[in-house]
């Protein structure tokens, strides 16, 4: 009992090492992916790892007690567009 099950779906965090491993692309091929994100991404960027990590604060916190069962876009618009 007090178990909550909530799920964050990210889009695009590329300020990490990871997210560029993920893609093993040239650096020219990689500007271009990039570019082509953030022109498909309503807010025109990619996230920050900051970003996303604020909101696993706030769903590990008292403040979000009362929430369970959700998938949290965390995707600058992505799945809105």
């Amino acid at each position: 009992d007090g178990i909550r099950c909530n799920a964050i779906a990210p889009g695009w965090h590329l300020g990490t090492q990871l997210g560029r491993e993920a893609l093993p692309l040239s650096e020219t091929d990689m500007n271009a992916m990039i570019a082509k994100l953030h022109e498909l991404t309503p807010m025109n960027r990619t996230g920050d790892p900051e970003e996303l990590a604020g909101l696993l604060v706030y769903l590990a916190s008292d403040a979000a007690s009362f929430m369970t069962g959700q998938v949290i876009a965390h995707d600058g618009g992505w799945t809105a567009w």
